[in-house]
C-alpha cells in the first residue's frame, strides 16, 4: 500500500470518529437544570428505590444501610490510626 492511501485512510477515520463524537454530544450532555438538582443533597428519606446488596441478602433501602453504617462503623487500620504510613500485616488463616 502506499503512504497516499495510508495517509488517507487515516484521515477519513479520523473525520468519521470526529463527526460521531460531534453527533453524540447532544444525546451525552446533561441539562443546566438537572446539575443544579445534582448539586442540592437529598434528605436520605428521600430515597425510594431500594439497593440491591447481593450473595443472597436482597434489597435494602437506603436509609437501612445509613443505620448499618452509623452502627457499625469501617474497621480503621492500627498504624493509619496513629498517623504512620506502614501497610497493616495480612495474617492468612489455616486449618
Amino acid at each position: 500500500m502506499s503512504n497516499a492511501k495510508i495517509l488517507v485512510f487515516c484521515g477519513l477515520a479520523l473525520l468519521v470518529s470526529v463527526g460521531i463524537g460531534i453527533l453524540a454530544v447532544p444525546f451525552a450532555s446533561v441539562s443546566a437544570d438537572r446539575v443544579q438538582q445534582a448539586q442540592i443533597p437529598m434528605p436520605v428519606e428521600d430515597f425510594q428505590q431500594p439497593i440491591a446488596v447481593g450473595h443472597g441478602h436482597g434489597e435494602v433501602s437506603v436509609s437501612q444501610l445509613m443505620e448499618y453504617y452509623v452502627e457499625h462503623p469501617p474497621k480503621v487500620a492500627a498504624s493509619a490510626a496513629q498517623g504512620g504510613s506502614a501497610p497493616a500485616a495480612v495474617q492468612f488463616g489455616g486449618c
